[in-house]
Order: C-alpha cells, then sequence, then structure tokens
C-alpha cells in the first residue's frame, strides 16, 4: 500500500481495473514501440481516523530519514535513471537507422573515463572530416582488467574512405588509425561490424546489442556519471497516445491489428501482474 499525506488528508494509489493506455512510438526507419499501461489514480482514504493519518504521517517521515529507506530509495532511483537512459539510447539507435556497430579498445589498460570520453569525442571529430554526416551513439564499458572500451552503434559507414593522403582505403583501416592517432602512447583498435543482406542483425537488435551496456554501467559506475552519448543530428520523436481501453484483453488486441503491412515483430511481452504491454515492430528484412 502506498500512502500520502497532504494538509492532513490521506491518499491511497490503486490500480484502476478499467484503464489500460497505449502510447506508440513511431521511431522512423519502420521501427515502432508500443506500449500498453494501466492506469493510476490517488484515491482519498476517508476511513482513516486523524488519529491514524497523524501515525501514517509520522511512520512516512521517520521511513525518509532511515538510513537503510536512503539506501533502497537512491538505489531505485538509478535504476529508474538506467531504464531511462536505457531507453532513450534504444530509441535514438532506431531514429538513427544504424547498420554498424563499431568498438573503439585500448591496447594498454587505460582506466580514466575521462580520458576515454575525451578521446571519443577527439575521434568523432577527425572522423566527421572523411564522413560529415556521421552519426553515433555510444556506450562506455568496463573490461574486466579495468580498461574502457568504446561500443558505438552508426550509420552508412562507407565500405572504402579517403585516407591520410586521399587514396581511398577500407574503412577499417582509416578508423583505426584515426583511433590511433588520437590514443597515441595508449595503442588501440577497431572493430567494425556491418549489417550484410544475409544478417540477422537489424537496427533494433543492433540497439538492443548498444542498450544493454546501459544498465551495467549504472551499476558500476559513478553517481552522476555519464553512461552514453551521442553524436550527429538525432533526435527523438514524440509518443503518440492511441487511446484508453477497459481491459488489457482489449488494448492488447487493438495493437496486434494495427501492426503495420510488411513489418516483423522484433519483441513482444506482457509483464507479470499484466499491467505492461510491450511491443516493437520494424520493416521486414525479406
Amino acid at each position: 500500500m502506498t500512502l500520502r499525506i497532504i494538509d492532513g488528508t490521506a491518499y491511497e494509489r490503486k490500480r484502476l481495473d478499467n484503464q489500460f493506455k497505449v502510447k506508440t512510438t513511431d521511431l522512423g526507419n519502420g521501427h515502432e514501440e508500443t506500449v500498453i499501461t494501466q492506469g493510476w489514480e490517488w484515491v482519498e482514504r476517508s476511513d482513516m481516523t486523524p488519529f491514524a493519518i497523524q501515525m501514517a504521517a509520522e511512520c512516512i517521515e521517520k521511513n525518509r530519514n532511515d538510513p537503510k529507506a536512503i539506501e533502497e530509495r537512491e538505489a531505485l532511483n538509478k535504476e529508474r535513471s538506467a531504464k531511462r537512459a536505457k531507453k532513450a539510447v534504444r530509441q535514438l539507435c532506431k531514429v538513427a537507422g544504424a547498420d554498424t556497430l563499431m568498438t573503439l579498445v585500448y591496447r594498454s589498460n587505460q582506466q580514466d573515463l575521462a580520458l576515454c570520453k575525451k578521446h571519443l569525442k577527439e575521434f568523432v571529430r577527425r572522423v566527421k572530416r572523411v564522413i560529415p554526416d556521421f552519426v553515433a551513439i555510444a556506450a562506455f564499458e568496463q573490461q574486466d582488467r579495468g580498461a574502457w572500451h568504446v561500443h558505438m552503434a552508426c550509420r552508412r559507414i562507407a565500405t572504402v574512405l579517403p585516407g591520410a593522403d586521399g587514396i581511398r582505403m577500407k574503412s577499417f583501416n582509416v578508423l583505426r588509425a584515426i583511433w590511433r592517432s588520437v590514443t597515441k602512447e595508449h595503442g588501440g583498435n577497431v572493430d567494425v561490424s556491418r549489417r550484410k543482406q544475409t544478417s540477422q542483425r537489424s537496427a533494433a537488435r543492433i540497439a538492443n546489442y548498444i542498450s544493454k551496456y546501459i544498465m551495467k554501467a549504472f551499476e558500476l559506475g559513478e553517481k552522476h556519471s555519464n553512461r552514453w552519448t551521442k553524436f550527429g543530428d538525432v533526435t527523438l520523436p514524440q509518443s503518440k497516445r492511441l487511446g484508453d481501453f477497459s481491459t488489457m484483453q482489449e488494448a492488447v488486441a487493438m495493437v496486434l491489428g494495427r501492426q503495420p503491412e510488411g513489418s516483423e515483430i522484433v519483441n513482444c511481452y506482457l509483464s507479470r501482474w499484466q499491467d505492461v504491454f510491450y511491443f516493437v515492430v520494424e520493416k521486414s528484412s525479406a
């Protein structure tokens, strides 16, 4: 039971059994994410006496200052922040139409995250000299040995790129040379993996791959430290409300029935308590 005491009146948060809200986000490139959530409302507890309300208020205040409760709230807030960041990264990858995975690693045991971010920013600045419309969403991960590396979801990296002397070279060699010119004595390497015609690696799967590191980064990272970043002109669209339904079954039927033609289901699940339904589609690769 969740209680709030406002101006001496107690309110309890309750689920609305007859309200299921449906929102969808069109991320472009054939990607769409739809979420059904059960409605909630704060209901006045008219059955509580003034004494009971006072006791509840004292209990809430005591819990607010309890060290264990504070620790639990901080952990919960951290988890919520991680989920928001994970969602943003996942959706940005889809909006960008990411079709390439790139990983930047150090040869040395470089454990300074601030330096890694500085190197990444300079790397992207130099990459834009040869790929002016370069777009990437990046997540940081620390290896078991302690060294940092960067996972990047990128869009449209050509097979060949112009090198420093103007001669066209394999993009892998150009990107590796740029990364090493930035990291200098730390050395490093670049792994590039593109989506091929027969590959199962779609923008949605790339998005899931990149976003999974966000939760890990929040678990291990320092408080208030950025765990991801983006480069290029890519922004998130606004979600659209599709309406309210009296039952989860009705809402799910509507969502499944409006699946765009030529799309395939990437992810679909119903929460344990049947209060959230998540549905993701993308343009079919067939």
